[in-house]
């Protein structure tokens, strides 16, 4: 293996490792507990964390992307990722 090879692949794990780190330390509270958040509208068909108003299990979410299911995230990217919300919406009818 060549010297730029290896150097490459230790800037690229650097700079890895320091995004990592970062990431942590942004989404851990005093206790060293990470902190967390339900994350609305987001959720895979049959993938959602817990109950809703709609059922009573985990796992039993009937559509994709459904304004009721949820799943918790480290705290701050649900605001990062389309569709996400912090809160359940409720359609008008």
């Amino acid at each position: 293996m060549d010297k730029t090879r290896v150097l490459n692949t230790v800037v690229i794990i650097g700079a890895l490792s320091a995004m990592l780190a970062a990431l942590h330390a942004t989404t851990t509270n005093n206790s060293g507990q990470q902190e967390r958040e339900r994350c609305y509208g987001i959720v895979r068909a049959g993938n959602n964390d817990c109950a809703n108003s709609k059922h009573s299990c985990v796992n039993k979410s009937p559509a994709n992307g459904s304004n009721a299911e949820w799943i918790m995230l480290p705290k701050g990217i649900c605001k990062r990722i389309v569709g996400g919300s912090l809160s359940e919406v409720k359609k008008q009818e």
